[in-house]
């Protein structure tokens, strides 16, 4: 567990509650807005991969920020799902999702990491030292792009 500025938490969900607020903030930003059911934003690798979210404080904390990093093959990680509420961006809390993703990938012996990411967020992950590979094909009717980080 992590504290970010003004008391707000990055940390790992620690039971259903979590879990339950992290998809549906994934569900909310990843797919609703593409008319995607329920369950989408979620798959079978959920209990083998590694979650970070930032909750802010108060009587009911709620999610604002999240992602997952998940091993691949040895020495490779993939990160999937980053999620960041539309009010929120800018703030640097996706960052810090980020980041702790990375270092969590490096403690667990991966070296490597890569993504898909859409379009609009292609700018982000270049500032976080990603670069680009390639053009990969469209997800959800939106241009997605595979990009490379090196940790450590």
């Amino acid at each position: 567990m992590k504290y970010l500025q003004e008391g707000n938490l990055l940390a790992e969900p620690s039971d259903a509650d979590d879990f339950a607020k992290l998809f549906r903030l994934r569900w909310e930003v990843l797919r609703k807005p593409w008319g995607q059911e329920k369950g989408s934003e979620q798959d079978g690798l959920e209990n083998s991969s590694i979650h970070r979210m930032v909750s802010l404080p108060g009587k009911d904390p709620f999610i604002v920020a999240c992602g997952r990093v998940q091993a691949i093959a040895e020495g490779l990680a993939q990160i999937r799902y980053m999620a960041v509420k539309a009010e929120y961006q800018g703030k640097g809390w996706g960052v810090q999702v980020l980041q702790s993703l990375e270092e969590a990938a490096l403690e667990a012996g991966l070296k490597e990491v890569f993504l898909h990411a859409r379009d609009p967020a292609v700018p982000f992950y270049l500032r976080t030292g990603y670069r680009l590979e390639e053009e990969i094909d469209p997800y959800l009717g939106i241009r997605h792009f595979r990009m490379r980080k090196l940790l450590g």
